[in-house]
C-alpha cells in the first residue's frame, strides 16, 4: 500500500513548487500523472517543451484520446511507475480528474491538496479552462487541505510544511500512514 499526496490547482498555481517542498521534507517520489502525456507530445508531435496554450492544448487532446481508449489509461501508467520504486510515499503534482482519485484511493492512503492562487491569470485558453474531463466533479470535491499561494516562495513552503505536520500524525494514527524523514 502506497501513501500518495495528490495535488491539484489551476495551471501555474504552485502545484510543482508544493510538490518539491514536500520532497524536501519527506522521503518521497514525484510522479506526474501527465508525464506520459508530455512524453507522447514530445515523441509523436515534436513538442518543443513549451507549456504555452498550444502545448497545453496538445496535452489535453492527448489526454482525451487516452481516456477515450481506456478510462484509467494514465492512472495505470502512473501506478506502474510507482511499482518500480522502493519507496511507498508518492506525490502526484498534476491531479486533474476525479477518476484519478477514485483509482488511487482503492488501494492506497491518499491526501488531497488543492493549491489556489486567487486573482492570478495563468493565461490558459477558454478550451483548457473548460476541459470537460476536469469538470466531471472535481470542482465540488472536498479536499483534505487547501493551500493558498498568495505570498512568497517561503510562505508557500511554510504552508506546505504545516500540511505535512498535520497529516503525518492523522494518517499515522488513523490510516497507518508513515512518512519517513530523509536522512
Amino acid at each position: 500500500m502506497n501513501n500518495i499526496i495528490m495535488i491539484t490547482g489551476e495551471g501555474r498555481s504552485g502545484k510543482n513548487t508544493v510538490a518539491e517542498s514536500i520532497k524536501e521534507i519527506i522521503k518521497c517520489e514525484i510522479i506526474g500523472n501527465a508525464d506520459k502525456v508530455w512524453e507522447i507530445a514530445e515523441k509523436q508531435f515534436n513538442w518543443n517543451g513549451q507549456r504555452d496554450n498550444k502545448g497545453r492544448q496538445l496535452s489535453f487532446d492527448i489526454t482525451e484520446a487516452g481516456y477515450n481508449y481506456d478510462f484509467n489509461f494514465f492512472e495505470k501508467i502512473t501506478h506502474h511507475k510507482m511499482s518500480l520504486h522502493n519507496n511507498n510515499n508518492f506525490i502526484i503534482p498534476d491531479w486533474r480528474y476525479i477518476r484519478t482519485f477514485e483509482y488511487f484511493t482503492f488501494f492506497n492512503n491518499v491526501i488531497t491538496v488543492k493549491v489556489v492562487r486567487h486573482g492570478f491569470n495563468n493565461g490558459n485558453s477558454s478550451s483548457i479552462k473548460n476541459d470537460k474531463w476536469m469538470n466531471e466533479r472535481l470542482h465540488d470535491f472536498s479536499f483534505d487541505r487547501i493551500i493558498v499561494n498568495d505570498g512568497t516562495i517561503q510562505d508557500l513552503f511554510n504552508r506546505t510544511a504545516d500540511l505535512l505536520s498535520d497529516y503525518s500524525k492523522v494518517f499515522y494514527n488513523d490510516r497507518r500512514m508513515t512518512m519517513e524523514t530523509p536522512c
